[in-house]
């Protein structure tokens, strides 16, 4: 046999023509040893991983790191041990005895190749393949290390070479057996392992067992086959020297006390490992019923909580079983029935309530059918109870439904309702006492309306009739404006007042008819335009091509709400503009945005959150400035909220208001009649001006000519004067046949258009309505 590179005991090369082949020694290997060796490193891997296992629970790192050092002390003895009865097998036809230094310091190297492998084996997940490459090549070199330096220890009767090629073979077997057992772990964690371990697990053998047991047979033989792969390099040469020395020992002495220092170290590990074990049960046995005690003191003091809940609750709480028999009974139950706990006890439920508590038949609630059940469980309801000495009270009764090992039962709350009887009746009788004062309120308003809006009327006419004479002195026609504006603003006031009474009570209701919206934005502000050139006011108007001309609603209200915020835009701007703008609140709604922006005084965040309350201003400086009630506003919050709508407003003092309203306000039919909107007469006129210019769009700046009494048909202005007095009579007596009456001779000497309109107000019992359009045909014939 040709050795292409041969190497001495110490691995230093030599030259191959030292070996002469022939007389090479052959050695044979006791199979018997062979397992022992193979088993011994199985045993010590097992002792050491369970070691290891005891680390992993380790909490402080001392006691870590001592069970770490003890596992790679077991296991690095265990391979040091299995080499040497590899050693042992090896039958040599020569004596061999060997250094004591050198056994005992190739230890160092498989202690160290140990610590090493089950450092990575600790981490007991599945590690990166570059740290299992680099343990495995680490592990193969403290284990060949330990292997050569062993045998260099041998003193024998022959010189020990290597062939090189062999010991590179043994150097990568070793590497590459090193990375497998360093794997097995993470082999075990994945889903082969994983299969592994069910299958161990139908034989009874637990997870954590089965995992030990497999990776120490995988440490065990990695090791025992880098071992005898080495020793298939080593090559003896017969020497006619012969070994002797007192420091040599015999093989059978080596052999004896190793095996006596593994049984030693193994008993001394499995000692304190089960000593550990035991230890930690006991720790876990004691932890278990400290927990079990404070889990049990947790229950009885949850117990006891909810005992002292249920015993302490206002409400009375009753248990019974499916057959309707009573199983607990709180204080408060007791407190209210009268019946101590004993006395109702094991008792049907029936015997406390006037009304069957369960069904007609007596049958028990879980033979409830289900919709039943629904009925009953969860809702509270109003029944009557029976107390111990036979008297009767109203109780709220509410019944839950639960389960206690498969048996089910009810709980019943009740609370005693006399004392809210009491309160409710109470409250009732104050409701109907504040109904009869808010109509007893309204009845005196529309009196007082009638009683004054009479002599007022008298008081105007003849105001006019003074004024229409031509030889009145400068200072007369000055007093005689002032009065008329005077009763003018009386009037506007009553108008309001009654006008919020009306829509507080809801008496108002709005009419559907169709009509033109531009026509009746532009003839509105048109109408107010002489006020805009009165103060040198810029008045503009754009209404957006999207809106519909022809709308659904009711144009009467509308005009009011666009009178009210046009006229107070006008009344506290003193110079600049007011700008009307009319919009679509979103692009497929049939909801109208209506906007009137200002440049004048604009109000403070605490004015703008205050300006939509009733009888509100800004501070009583701006009372004592521009007049007012207040309500107007209000009042157009209200009509805009009518028509499904809202109100609000932005400003900045000092820089002017916008004031926003919407209203729902569909498109009409292509073939619906359409309204013409009512001009502006005298009565909206004198509200719009009360207390105290625009350009508009394609529009005159003149007034829009007045309704003469020419316009009426056969009458003068004392006949119709009179027909209007019977007919604010009939409509002060809230009855539309009296009404209808008037309305009918009226309908002879008038347009019939104004007559209807006043008809269809007094069909929906709208009398308000009804006085508001009699008031603007009133002023527009000037019949004040």
């Amino acid at each position: 046999m040709d050795f292409a590179l041969v190497l001495d005991r110490f691995l230093v090369p030599v030259g191959s023509d030292v070996l002469l082949v022939s007389d090479l020694y052959k050695g044979e290997f006791n199979v018997l040893l062979v397992m022992l060796s193979g088993l011994v490193s199985i045993v010590c891997a097992y002792i050491a991983l369970s070691a290891v296992s005891r680390s992993r629970k380790a909490k402080r790192l001392p006691a870590h790191a001592a069970w770490m050092a003890l596992a790679s002390i077991t296991m690095g003895v265990g391979i040091w041990t299995m080499h040497f009865i590899g050693m042992l097998s090896f039958q040599l036809p020569c004596a061999v005895e060997y250094d004591p230094i050198l056994t005992f310091l190739s230890i160092l190297p498989s202690i160290v190749a140990s610590m090493i492998a089950l450092s990575i084996v600790r981490l007991r997940r599945k590690t990166p393949l570059p740290l299992r490459l680099l343990g495995g090549v680490l592990m193969a070199a403290g284990i060949a290390a330990m292997h050569y330096t062993g045998m260099a220890a041998m003193r024998m009767d022959a010189i020990l070479y290597y062939d090189g090629m062999r010991v590179g073979l043994s150097v990568v077997v070793a590497v590459v057996l090193a990375c497998l057992a360093i794997s097995f772990p993470s082999f075990i964690l994945g889903n082969t392992g994983a299969k592994l371990l069910t299958f161990f697990g139908k034989y009874g053998v637990g997870r954590s067992t089965a995992m030990a047991v497999l990776s120490a047979v995988g440490l065990g033989l990695a090791v025992t086959g880098m071992h005898y792969t080495a020793m298939w390099a080593a090559i003896f040469l017969p020497s006619q020297t012969h070994v002797t020395g007192t420091e040599l020992w015999e093989p059978s002495f080596l052999a004896l006390l190793i095996m006596l220092a593994v049984a030693l170290l193994a008993t001394a590990v499995v000692s304190v490992v089960f000593a550990s074990k035991q230890r930690m049960l006991a720790d876990e046995l004691k932890a278990e019923v400290a927990l079990r005690s404070r889990v049990e003191a947790a229950v009885d003091e949850q117990r006891a909580r909810l005992q002292a809940i249920i015993d302490n609750v206002v409400d009375g709480i009753i248990t019974i079983n499916a057959s309707g028999t009573i199983q607990h009974w709180s204080p408060a139950a007791q407190a209210l029935f009268g019946y101590a706990d004993d006395e109702v006890t094991g008792q049907n439920v029936s015997m406390l309530m006037a009304e069957p508590f369960l069904d007609d038949d007596g049958g028990a609630l879980n033979e409830f059918h289900p919709r039943e059940r629904r009925q009953v469980i969860g809702v509270g309801r109003e029944a009557v109870g029976l107390r111990k000495d036979g008297s009767s009270f109203p109780l709220d009764l509410s019944i839950g439904y639960g389960e206690v090992g498969g048996k089910p039962f009810y709980t019943g709350v009740v609370r005693d309702l006399t004392q809210r009887k009491k309160e409710l009746a109470i409250l009732e009788e104050a409701r109907d006492r504040a109904e009869k004062a808010v109509k007893a309120k309204s009845e005196f308003l529309a009196n007082m309306s009638h009683e004054i809006r009479t002599p007022m009327n008298g008081v105007l006419g003849f105001l006019g009739l003074a004024l229409d004479t031509t030889d009145l002195s400068d200072e007369v026609r000055s007093y005689l404006n002032t009065a008329q504006r005077s009763a003018n603003n009386l009037l506007v006031i009553i108008d309001d007042i009654l006008d919020f009474s009306r829509l507080e009570s809801g008496r108002i209701r709005l009419e559907n008819v169709s009509f033109d919206l531009h026509e009746l934005v532009r003839e509105t502000v048109h109408g107010l335009s002489t006020l805009a050139f009165d103060k040198s006011l810029a008045l503009n108007t754009k209404i957006d091509d999207r809106v519909p001309r022809n709308v659904v609603g009711d144009p009467m209200r509308i005009r009011q709400i666009l009178i009210n915020l046009i006229s107070n835009a006008i009344k506290f701007t003193h110079e600049g503009s007011v700008a009307v703008e009319v919009t679509l609140s979103t692009a497929d709604s049939e909801q109208i945005l209506f906007s009137v922006a200002d440049t004048g005084i604009g109000m403070s965040p605490e004015t703008l959150e205050r300006v939509l309350e009733p009888f509100e201003q800004a501070d009583s400086s701006t009372h004592r400035l521009y007049g007012g009630t207040g309500l107007g506003t209000t009042i157009s919050m209200q009509l805009a909220n009518l028509h499904g709508g809202d109100l609000w407003a932005d400003s900045v003092e000092g820089q002017g208001s916008t004031f926003f309203f919407t209203a729902m306000l569909p498109k009409a039919a292509h073939d619906e009649p359409i309204s013409e909107p009512m001009p502006l007469g005298a009565a909206q006129f004198r509200r719009a001006t009360s207390g105290s210019a625009w350009d508009i769009d394609d529009q005159s700046d003149e007034f829009p000519d007045e309704v003469t009494p020419e316009t009426a048909i056969g009458a003068d202005r004392e006949t119709l004067r009179k027909m209007f007095e019977e007919l604010y009579r009939a409509l002060d007596e809230d009855n539309p046949d009296p009404v209808e009456l008037v309305l009918d001779e009226m309908s002879t000497v008038l347009d019939r258009k104004f007559v209807n309109q006043m008809r269809k107000s007094v069909a929906h019992f709208d009398f308000g309505s009804a006085r508001e359009k009699a008031n603007l045909i009133v002023a527009d014939l000037h019949l004040r």
